[in-house]
């Protein structure tokens, strides 16, 4: 077996009448080949007022990923090539947007890997979930993720 970008669509998977529409000139592929803190930006630059709500959720959901210290991510990029840091992450920031309350959240080392800017982005993530009436519990072996997130 083989792997190549197909010659039509150049590994974008989607078709020609997809590819064929823009908004202020990036379609959807282009779009998804920026970084999460580039399509925050470019959303910011879409100004009708039907797409007001959407966009909204969008910067939302994405700046959720961007706080966490996941703006370099794109979103063409495959959840296989994700290291166990990122994609612990990812989770944290979707527990993030949640209504939910009152839940438990037991995490396991989600420091591995992390560079200490990163660490305190997921510091303050987690005390974030915890300040919206939830408990966490972590294990954890990264002194520098401990200080300052357990309380009496």
């Amino acid at each position: 077996m083989t792997h190549k970008k197909c010659p039509d669509c150049h590994g974008t998977r989607l078709n020609e009448l997809v590819r064929s529409n823009h908004i202020n000139g990036k379609n959807i592929a282009d779009v998804c080949g920026l970084t999460l803190s580039e399509v925050v930006t470019f959303l910011s630059h879409i100004k009708d007022p039907l797409a007001a709500s959407i966009i909204r959720e969008l910067t939302t959901m994405l700046n959720s990923l961007i706080d966490i210290g996941l703006g370099y991510l794109s979103l063409d990029r495959g959840t296989n090539s994700l290291s166990g840091g990122e994609a612990q992450r990812i989770k944290i920031a979707k527990y993030l947007n949640s209504s939910l309350s009152d839940l438990v959240y037991i995490l396991d080392e989600p420091s591995v890997g992390l560079h200490p800017h990163d660490i305190r982005l997921v510091k303050q993530a987690l005390t974030k979930l915890k300040d919206q009436g939830n408990t966490i519990l972590i294990v954890e072996h990264n002194p520098l993720m401990m200080t300052g997130l357990i309380t009496p």
